[in-house]
This record gives C-alpha cells, sequence and structure tokens, in this order.
C-alpha cells in the first residue's frame, strides 16, 4: 500500500497536481475501431491540454455497451434499429 503522503488529496490546493484525471465514456456497440482509437486519442488531447495533465497521468476508458442493454425511452437501442429498417 502507498503511503498517505504520496495518495492524492483533493481537499489540498497543493497537491492537485497529482491527481490523475479518469474519463469514462460508454458508447454503442458496433463502432469502427479506427474511431474509437480517434475518440480515445481526441479525449486525451483535449484533457491533457485543458487541464495540464502529464500525459502519463491521464486514463480514458471507453466502453461499448450492447445494443440490447441501452435503453432510451423505454425501448433498447436494438428494438429501434429494427423499428426503424422494417419502416424504411
Amino acid at each position: 500500500m502507498a503511503p498517505l503522503a504520496a495518495i492524492p488529496r483533493f481537499d489540498r490546493p497543493d497537491r492537485l497536481e497529482h491527481a490523475m484525471p479518469f474519463i469514462a465514456i460508454s458508447v454503442a456497440a458496433g463502432r469502427d475501431p479506427q474511431a474509437i482509437r480517434a475518440c480515445l486519442q481526441a479525449v486525451h488531447d483535449a484533457v491533457r491540454d485543458t487541464l495540464d495533465a502529464p500525459d502519463e497521468t491521464i486514463r480514458v476508458v471507453l466502453t461499448e455497451v450492447p445494443l440490447t442493454h441501452w435503453s432510451s425511452g423505454g425501448r433498447t437501442l436494438a428494438e429501434k434499429r429494427r423499428e426503424a429498417e422494417l419502416e424504411g
């Protein structure tokens, strides 16, 4: 376990430079791997540039959620996609 002095303290402004930015993104599954990689890089760059965070401290996690596990308006994205395909 890390000594207490090494653990970031968000209640102390002098320790904020050690805080590790953690960004979580959820997207519907099915995107192109290159698009996902581009998103990860763009978010990383934005955090680095806006928060002046060192590259090695930035964590970005992108989770792909199956269309059957994401709902909006009481219907899953899979159901909405099927309905759209039937309509047109």
